[in-house]
């Protein structure tokens, strides 16, 4: 028997842990290629009040964030934080639409799982130069 699609996806999609996250979306897009998920529109689908981010992430209303020139240490990572949020979202919009939409062709489950992946992908590049920067997402 195969495993629901939407059912895997919304564990990814609920998924808090940044390496929980990546993971899941890794192992969500290996398994639909391999043809281990099923489509099954008929599954529940549950809400989230929130997608999943990562505990240690605190949303900060941009008026509330100090100036940072480019040309200094912080500037670059308050920048390349905006950008790993950027692309940390992105990859729960992918999952969303997937899982929101429960009745359309495989064609359209394969590109927004591949732009998942690619997100996840984005992600941990800038998040690995925020890593060596001595800073991390979140």
């Amino acid at each position: 028997m195969k495993h629901d699609l939407f059912r895997s996806c919304w564990e990814s999609l609920a998924e808090t842990s940044i390496a929980g996250k990546l993971a899941s979306v890794q192992q969500l897009v290996s398994q639909w290629h391999q043809g281990q998920l099923g489509i099954d529109a008929n599954s529940p689908c549950q809400s989230l009040v929130r997608a999943g981010l990562p505990d240690n992430l605190q949303l900060v209303h941009p008026s509330k964030v100090a100036r940072r020139r480019l040309g200094t240490k912080a500037g670059r990572i308050a920048l390349l934080h905006a950008v790993a949020h950027i692309e940390f979202s992105a990859i729960n919009l992918a999952l969303d639409a997937v899982y929101r939409f429960r009745e359309m062709p495989v064609s359209y489950y394969n590109d927004w799982l591949r732009v998942a992946a690619e997100e996840c992908y984005h992600f941990s590049l800038v998040r690995h130069q925020l890593l060596k920067m001595d800073s991390d997402y979140g």
